[in-house]
């Protein structure tokens, strides 16, 4: 609501300079960039609190931009015109070839000879980052965390936030349906493994 009354001040003040089409167009491009950057922003933040006040402020950007886009659709200044059903029709058989594409590659980059000849992906910055060159070294840095009951191994890098994750988990209650399955079901929970990939030099 703050931001209409502001937009309506600010609309008498330059609809001497620039159509209101103009004005709110500039706006929603502006509040575009601010979620973008406000989003990576959140993404690259490794301070869980810092990254929480990111994600409010993202998402207060995010109601200004729909508040924003509200204005110029009712405006007829950003129209959003129905999809034709042949359009429909046309999008999804593209999907569906694409999918089928994907699985093919994938099919194609797990073969023995792509193993031993692929590129694969450059180790150098996770050995730097997770000092992860030798078996030896990764494991010095490999800590037991508590996880569901049990206790798997992770890299101390990532301790806790595996135990937050753990107990957001452990305080579901654990008497609903859908939960009692989950448990009741789960198998396994895997933590740190060395190995070295097939038919490759990679780990």
């Amino acid at each position: 609501m703050n931001c209409i009354l502001n937009y309506r001040k600010e609309v008498l003040d330059m609809q001497s300079i620039y159509t209101e089409k103009e004005i709110l167009g500039d706006a929603l491009a502006a509040q575009k960039a601010a979620t973008a950057e406000m989003n990576t922003a959140a993404n690259e933040c490794v301070h869980e609190d810092v990254r929480q006040t990111l994600m409010h402020i993202l998402n207060q950007e995010h109601e200004i931009q729909q508040d924003v886009f509200e204005m110029m659709h009712q405006r007829g200044f950003y129209e959003t015109p129905e999809a034709e059903d042949a359009t429909i029709e046309n999008e999804e058989k593209e999907n569906s070839t694409e999918v089928t594409n994907e699985e093919n590659a994938s099919e194609e980059n797990t073969t023995t000879e792509n193993r031993k000849n692929g590129p694969g992906t450059p180790p150098f910055f996770f050995d730097a980052l997770y000092d992860c060159k030798t078996r030896a070294s990764t494991e010095s840095h490999i800590v037991k965390v508590p996880f569901i009951d049990r206790t798997i191994n992770v890299h101390e890098r990532i301790k806790e936030p595996v135990q937050r994750v753990s107990k957001r988990i452990n305080d579901l209650p654990r008497d609903t349906p859908e939960l009692k399955k989950f448990f009741s079901t789960l198998a396994r929970t895997d933590g740190f493994a060395w190995r070295n990939v097939r038919d490759s030099k990679s780990r």
